[in-house]
């Protein structure tokens, strides 16, 4: 019901796009058009009357003997015994005569929590009332942000924040902390597992989870309005600690070791954590893959320690509060808020040393059995981390990748990528770790000459095989006057002469490792790691 329900609150504010693609799938394949009232009142209105009895009916119905289609699959193995047609047979006639327990619903609708607290009036600190954002500090250290907004009827969005992230766990626990979100959403909270907190949330809009990136960590949610104190209630039991479920993480971990597996045989995933490793200067927190000790750490009593260690203080945790949320409920916010666990002892990130390496690198990664190629080449060059530069980034990265997958990708088959300054700290003060990444990868062959885009030349000068515009048409197209707009901002950018200092003329060339031709019968994938 939560769907239908959504798009009833929000009718006055849906997207176009929805209704169109409606109408379309309508008028193409006669799908109906209820509408989401109806929607909503059929939901309600249908459902009690299908009876059990009217489920088990159908089973037998739609699969019988007749209609039923095996497929087996198996690695081509000499000492792999793969069954023949016969005996396919005689197993799925053996699984027919085998008895099945009814399922037993061991749940119970218990309250999430038995003592709420009590309401808790609070005046904010800061106000910026041309925003409509307020900003409120709670006695146990939590600083919480509020702006409220009716972009959508039925929304409010939370993101709760620490500082340490990933960088609070030893070196042979990185693998264990990336993956500790997903570990402790299988594992449930409280009183309840993960199977019963599912039936306990049924028909209720709200979503929260936590998550652990690389120096910051928190939880992240939504909920409807009438469902925002049920979001509350589940940050609160989050933050008491973990859940043990012992049975729950063996699945989870043994779905993990599966995958890995068959992740493990990818080539491209095998170039992808070289180039990882590599970009570190082979630091061991660097990895695409885990290797054997990080996932022989992947224990429940090292996941669950580190959660506690990250998750049950919430000094320090900052708080963001969007959307529809409206006076009445900033008391209850702010005293589930106020309830949360808070010592004295702040979190802080912690750096490790990670740094791009000082030398060139040229490295040659050989994987897989098919011929294909893959080429990647990074530049490093430092980054003035403050508020208009961060705000310059974002538009100048976009351009940068619309020039080049416009014109350069389209003509030489490279493609161009560039990571976000890295953020060695939440605050927005100097550090030695600061930087910009600037990554180029093509999966090409033979011989590929990079071509930058540089931004101290007229827009047509950055593509040497683009024709000259002329004047009227470079007044008249709004393509070349964004092109213009691009380059504008991307001269702003301070430090950002990245590819001025590595001209075309001046790039080393890159043999590419096509898997084609007699010059590449071994199929190879090359790296190439510049230093600015």
């Amino acid at each position: 019901m939560p769907r239908p329900n959504a798009a009833s609150g929000e009718r006055d504010k849906t997207n176009s796009a929805s209704l169109v693609m409606a109408y379309t799938a309508h008028f193409l394949q006669r799908s109906p058009v209820p509408g989401p009232e109806l929607e909503l009142q059929m939901i309600r209105e249908l459902p009690p009357t299908i009876t059990l009895q009217d489920m088990n009916a159908l089973a037998p119905a739609w699969i019988t003997e007749h209609n039923m289609v095996a497929v087996l699959t198996a690695p081509q193995r000499d000492d792999l015994p793969v069954p023949d047609e016969t005996r396919v047979l005689e197993l799925i006639q053996e699984a027919r005569k085998l008895g099945v327990e009814p399922y037993e619903d061991t749940f119970t609708d218990a309250p999430l929590m038995s003592n709420k607290p009590e309401p808790l009036a609070v005046m904010p600190q800061a106000e910026d009332k041309g925003q409509g954002v307020r900003e409120y500090v709670l006695n146990n250290n939590i600083r919480l942000v509020v702006k409220p907004t009716d972009f959508k009827n039925d929304e409010i969005l939370i993101n709760a924040f620490l500082p340490g992230g990933i960088s609070l766990a030893p070196d042979e626990a990185v693998f264990a902390a990336s993956v500790m979100p997903r570990m402790i959403q299988g594992s449930g909270i409280g009183e309840f597992s993960a199977v019963d907190l599912q039936k306990k949330l049924a028909g209720q809009q709200l979503n929260l989870q936590p998550f652990a990136e690389e120096f910051r960590h928190g939880f992240r949610g939504n909920a409807s309005p009438k469902d925002f104190e049920t979001l509350l209630q589940l940050l609160y039991l989050h933050m008491q600690g973990a859940r043990r479920d012992a049975d729950a993480f063996e699945a989870l971990r043994s779905q993990l070791m599966s995958q890995m597996r068959f992740v493990r045989a990818n080539p491209r995933v095998v170039f992808s954590d070289t180039l990882t490793r590599l970009l570190a200067n082979n630091h061991p927190r660097a990895f695409a893959v885990p290797d054997a000790s990080q996932m022989e750490n992947l224990r429940p009593e090292v996941v669950y320690s580190l959660y506690d260690k990250m998750f049950t203080d919430a000094n320090g945790l900052t708080v963001i509060v969007v959307g529809n949320i409206s006076e009445a409920q900033l008391p209850m916010l702010a005293a589930y808020l106020n309830a949360l666990p808070a010592g004295r002892l702040q979190l802080q990130w912690k750096d490790h040393g990670m740094r791009f390496p000082p030398q060139t690198i040229d490295a040659k990664v050989f994987a897989g059995t098919e011929n294909q190629s893959q080429v990647a080449v990074n530049f490093n060059s430092p980054f003035d981390w403050n508020d208009r530069n961060r705000l310059l980034d974002e538009p100048g990265n976009q351009g940068l990748q619309h020039q080049a997958a416009r014109k350069h990708a389209r003509r030489t088959g490279w493609g161009v990528w560039r990571q976000r300054p890295r953020q060695r700290k939440q605050a927005a003060s100097s550090h030695p770790d600061h930087q910009r990444r600037l990554g180029y990868q093509s999966i090409t062959g033979g011989y590929t000459l990079l071509r930058g885009v540089r931004t101290d030349a007229p827009d047509h000068a950055a593509w040497p095989h683009a024709r000259r515009p002329c004047q009227g048409e470079r007044n008249r197209n709004p393509r070349t006057r964004n092109q213009r707009k691009t380059k504008q901002l991307l001269e702003q950018l301070p430090r950002f002469q990245l590819l001025q200092q590595h001209p075309p003329g001046r790039l080393r060339r890159i043999q590419g490792c096509s898997g084609i031709g007699e010059h590449s019968r071994n199929p190879r994938i090359c790296i190439q790691i510049f230093q600015t």
